[in-house]
């Protein structure tokens, strides 16, 4: 897969949405924010979620990633909208000051994303 795509993966049998915004950032990270944002919407359709269950799974790997005001914005918003179709959400390659703006988009969204360290972890922890 080439970097900084969207895609859907399987494992244990079970499809999750994967987001890859590894070393993005300024405008080209909220670019692809958007652009995963649609892809995700698209998948949930397919998948036939909806807010009253069950939702999708969702994997977000932010390693080498740098947010900005507006980046953290633009998650705020977009989650705000594909959160209620989503049952679990894990997120990977966060550091120390990163887990911290992910409390806050995290508090906004009701989303309440997991960190990990590894995608294998995160995997593993979406699919039980």
């Amino acid at each position: 897969m080439n970097r900084n795509q969207s895609s859907i993966i399987t494992h244990n049998g079970k499809r999750i949405f994967f987001s890859d915004y590894t070393q993005l950032h300024g405008e080209e990270f909220v670019e692809c924010i958007h652009r995963h944002h649609a892809h995700q919407m698209e998948f949930i359709q397919s998948e036939g979620a909806n807010s009253e269950g069950p939702g999708i799974l969702v994997l977000t790997d932010v390693e080498g990633a740098m947010g900005c005001r507006e980046v953290i914005s633009c998650f705020k918003e977009k989650t705000k909208i594909a959160g209620k179709y989503i049952d679990k959400s894990a997120v990977i390659g966060l550091d120390g000051i990163q887990k911290l703006l992910l409390k806050g988009v995290n508090k906004f969204s009701n989303l309440n994303s997991r960190v990990f360290d590894s995608r294998e972890e995160a995997l593993d922890w979406l699919t039980k």
